[in-house]
């Protein structure tokens, strides 16, 4: 299945989390506001469980795993803190998050692939968007960049520029029957 891809302009702009601003000046793409939110509640849910598993029932066990789902939330709450946004271009190249919280910047030199892969299991279908250096795979899902997987890809396709110095987008389906879309 070819997962279609639509030309994202900058006054549109390419998802309800990107900040577009300008046509040559780039984008980023970032954690939606909301889901940082739902995941320091779940954190704050969670520590006042621990609590009362303690104080109220005195199980231990209980107080142990809502402490554990506490730690969870908190981390990934961190991380959406420290680093909120996954993905930035321009026409000099990537920003990305590497790791937990840190950013490294590639130059379009070093982007050898960047597609949009649709995975199917147990029922449920997603998309991520995966940008291939030599030495490292970044994969984003939508949640994560607040636009679909296939508008950001074309979004970057419109911002990276061909040897011949303009910016132009090209398709293949990649020789895996159509399931994916390169930029």
């Amino acid at each position: 299945m070819r997962v279609p891809t639509g030309r994202a302009s900058a006054a549109s702009g390419s998802g309800a989390g990107a900040d577009v601003s300008g046509s040559g000046a780039g984008a980023r793409w970032r954690v939606r506001r909301d889901l940082i939110v739902a995941k320091a509640a779940g954190a704050a849910l969670f520590a006042v469980l621990a609590l009362w598993s303690v104080l109220a029932r005195g199980e231990a066990a209980g107080a142990f795993l809502a402490g554990a789902a506490t730690a969870l939330f908190a981390v990934l709450t961190l991380r959406d803190l420290l680093a909120p946004v996954r993905l930035a271009a321009d026409a000099g190249g990537l920003t990305v998050v590497d790791g937990f919280a840190a950013v490294r910047r590639l130059g379009w030199s070093e982007v050898e692939r960047v597609e949009v892969r649709e995975h199917t299991r147990y029922g449920l279908r997603w998309r991520l968007l995966e940008i291939e250096t030599r030495d490292d795979l970044y994969q984003f899902a939508a949640h994560e960049l607040s636009a679909d997987c296939a508008d950001v890809a074309a979004k970057l396709a419109a911002l990276r520029p061909s040897p011949g110095g303009r910016h132009q987008a090209a398709r293949d389906d990649g020789g895996d029957g159509g399931r994916s879309v390169r930029a």
